[in-house]
This record gives structure tokens, C-alpha cells and sequence, in this order.
């Protein structure tokens, strides 16, 4: 049995509920006719207007590196078979901790365009986000998003990179079921070291290593022009000075994103002349991503141990 109405929307497709015929219950995701084309035609027309908005504004970095990123991952995305291997892959790497559950695909009913896997009921994003929840519930669930973040980048080298709170559930006993595995991003190890690099040298405030540690991730500027040592250590102090000490740090409250609008509105005309990795673009949009859901959860997360245990400081 499969239901005639969706059970939930995904960017380029609908999930629907289903019970196997030995009683198992299922979800089954179905890929939208089309998509192909039509993400195929977005990605054209992203590119025009990139190239021209490039025309207008002197940027030094190299546009088509990320176009190629981004189309990439976006291409993978739309062949559920490859979606498969990661959730097979996924579940393998997260086997031994019990925080979170991976639903197992059902390989002989999943395609190119089908996805099929165990169903595990849970709360949604917006049921856990409620003001009525327990704040400690909200803690726990924000620190353990977090950490698989941190796990995933800094121990597995592999990211899911779509980090919408939609595609997470929520049991009782705060474990996080998660789903979409088709945005999946695997780096070099060379480059989850100058990150480690990098982010351990902001945590402890050494400022003058951080314009070698990002050249080195390599972020280049095409200027004469450097930038002062006060520049890096406005950007590490945003969010690495309250981070620097032991303590729960509240995204509820928090100004960082208000904080880094300010200093890039101050600097914006430098960055037209850095250059960035192609890595970097979809960690950053996981972090960005994942930094929004802890705001939504309004959690309490203890930064400065989880950021110890991965930077080694």
C-alpha cells in the first residue's frame, strides 16, 4: 500500500507513506517529472547572470570553479540511486553512536528517480522548535546537530550538505533521525587540516597566523593591498572570543550573523579581490545552514568543548 497524498516535500521531489506487504512501513520518495531539465536549465541561466553581474563588479575570483562545484553536487543529487549509497555509506560511519538513526534504503525498490527506505516516525522541525518544548531537550538536540556536523567534516572527511531542519526528525528520547543524503560533499584531507589549522589559531587567538593559514586553504588575494592585522581579528572574535572559554553559548540570543553583516559592509570592496577553494562553498553553506538551526531551536550548545575536541587546542 502506498498513500495517495504526500507525506512531506523535498526540492525536487514528494515523499509519500507506504506499508510492504510483510508489514513494513516505508517512505517512498518520488523525483518530480522533469527536474533534470529544469535544473539544467536553472544552472544556464545562474551562469549568465553571474557572468554579468562579474562584468559589472571587478571580481578577481574564478567564477567557474564554483559553477562547477555547484553543478556537481546538484547532479548527484538527482539520481537516487547514488543518494542510496550514501545513506548505506552514512549509516556505516555513524554505526556506533546511538544519537542518531540512518534509515536503511531497500535497494531492489529504489531507482533512478524512486527512493525507498525504512520509515521512523519522529517530531518535525517545528514541533521541536516550539517555545513549549524543555529547553534542555532543545540543548541536547542542538549539540548533537552540531557534532555530527563536526564528526562528519573533521573525522569522516564527507559532509551532508544540505543542513535544512527539514530534513531531520526528532524521537523522544532526543535521538535525530536523518534524512536527504543527496547533497553529499567529500573533501581532501589536505584541506580538513587547513580548516582545523585555521579554526584552532582563531580559537586561540593567534591573529598572525591566520592570513598564512588561509593561503595555504587556498584563499588568495589578487591585491597589492593587505589587509591589516585588526581585520582578522574583528572577523575571528565574532563568534571564537566567547568560544574561547568553557560554558554554554546561547543561539538564541546571539548577534554573530548581525555582527558579520556589519564588518562586510565595511569591507566588501576588499573581498572582490579574494579567491576562494571550491571546497569551501558547500562547508560554508553547512555551517550557515546549521547556524540558522540552532538560532531557530533557540539551543544552549557548549562551543567551546565540542570545538576542543576537533581542533586539538
Amino acid at each position: 500500500d502506498i498513500s495517495q497524498n504526500a507525506y512531506a516535500s523535498a526540492s525536487i521531489g514528494q515523499v509519500h507513506w507506504a506499508k510492504l506487504k510483510d508489514g513494513r512501513e516505508m517512505i517512498v520518495k518520488i523525483q518530480y517529472p522533469g527536474v533534470d531539465e529544469m535544473v539544467e536549465s536553472d544552472l544556464k541561466n545562474l551562469r549568465m547572470f553571474v557572468k554579468s553581474a562579474t562584468r559589472v563588479m571587478p571580481v578577481k575570483a574564478d567564477i567557474d570553479k564554483f559553477f562547477h562545484e555547484a553543478r556537481a553536487r546538484l547532479t548527484e543529487e538527482l539520481d537516487y540511486r547514488l543518494e542510496v549509497m550514501n545513506m548505506l555509506e552514512f549509516r556505516e560511519l555513524f554505526r556506533d553512536d546511538e544519537r542518531y538513526i540512518i534509515p536503511q534504503p531497500i535497494k531492489s525498490l529504489s531507482t533512478k528517480r524512486v527512493l525507498t527506505a525504512e520509515y521512523h516516525p519522529g517530531q518535525s522541525a517545528d514541533d521541536i522548535c516550539a517555545d513549549t518544548v524543555p529547553q534542555e531537550r532543545r540543548d541536547i538536540i542542538g549539540a548533537s546537530l552540531l557534532d555530527a556536523v563536526l564528526t562528519q567534516f573533521f573525522v569522516f572527511h564527507t559532509l551532508q550538505s544540505d543542513p535544512n531542519l527539514a530534513n531531520f526528525a526528532f524521537n523522544e528520547d532526543d535521538r535525530i533521525i536523518m534524512y536527504d543524503f543527496g547533497c553529499v560533499k567529500r573533501f581532501p584531507s589536505t584541506f580538513v587540516q587547513g580548516v582545523r589549522v585555521l579554526m584552532a589559531d582563531a580559537m586561540q587567538a593567534k591573529y598572525g597566523r591566520l592570513e598564512n593559514d588561509l593561503e595555504k586553504l587556498g584563499y588568495i588575494d589578487h591585491s597589492t593591498r593587505k589587509l591589516p592585522l585588526e581585520v582578522y581579528r574583528a572577523y575571528a572574535d565574532v563568534g571564537f572570543q566567547k568560544w574561547r572559554r568553557p560554558g554554554l553559548f546561547d543561539f538564541g540570543t546571539t548577534r554573530i550573523h548581525q555582527q558579520v553583516v556589519e564588518l562586510n559592509k565595511q569591507y566588501w570592496t576588499k573581498a572582490l579581490d579574494y579567491d576562494a577553494p571550491a571546497d569551501a562553498m558547500f562547508l560554508n553553506r553547512c555551517l550557515g545552514g546549521m547556524y540558522g538551526n540552532l538560532r531557530k531551536l533557540k539551543a544552549r550548545v557548549p562551543m567551546h568543548d565540542l570545538l576542543k575536541k576537533y581542533m586539538r587546542v
